[in-house]
């Protein structure tokens, strides 16, 4: 602590929003005083996620056939350069990109043109023992759970599973991060008695 009355001991649990070090010290010599309280109070913190993982499972894949169809916006107005509404493929996944063009003239409104890029998917059961479920959600929730954090200082790495009645398997993750927990907030004192 930098400035400021500590109010928690070292080790003691805490949760978000409690005061851990307080701008009101207070001294046996000259009473009560407002300080600006900073400092750096680091803390072991815990991050979980929990998802269930089926034994059967449909995967998707491409096929390697793909469509592409453009079309054409000027002034709100849309120009399809394509014949036909229906989607090319029973099973897709589409990818959108819309990019603009302009003309040097200032009066002319811009010109947009969307191309939608359609990719044949077929699906597949498959089976997968609870051990490969477990190992394949371990390894998704950690993924998630590392973009979520970014930068921290990962101290562990848990991970439990259980197979349940439905026929799939619970995954936890739970990751320990060691981070500078402190926040600045305002003292809010109370002007009516």
């Amino acid at each position: 602590i930098r400035n400021g009355q500590t109010m928690v001991k070292e080790n003691a649990g805490v949760r978000e929003g409690d005061v851990l070090v307080s701008g009101i010290v207070d001294n046996s010599a000259t009473g009560f005083n407002y300080v600006h309280a900073y400092g750096e109070v680091y803390a072991i913190t815990e991050y979980k996620k929990t998802a269930e993982y089926p034994l059967e499972y449909i995967e998707k894949s491409n096929t390697g056939k793909s469509k592409k169809r453009y079309t054409v916006k000027v002034l709100n107005k849309e120009i399809p350069l394509f014949i036909g509404k229906k989607s090319p493929f029973e099973m897709y996944e589409k990818n959108e990109v819309e990019r603009e063009y302009r003309l040097m003239i200032e009066s002319f409104p811009s010109v947009y043109i969307k191309k939608e890029t359609y990719q044949q998917q077929t699906e597949e059961k498959k089976k997968r023992t609870a051990k490969e479920a477990a190992k394949t959600g371990r390894e998704e929730l950690e993924k998630e759970l590392r973009l979520e954090i970014g930068e921290k200082e990962i101290q562990e790495i848990k991970a439990t599973d259980t197979l349940t009645e439905r026929g799939t398997v619970e995954v936890t993750v739970t990751v320990m991060c060691r981070e500078n927990i402190a926040r600045e907030v305002p003292i809010e004192i109370d002007t009516n008695p």
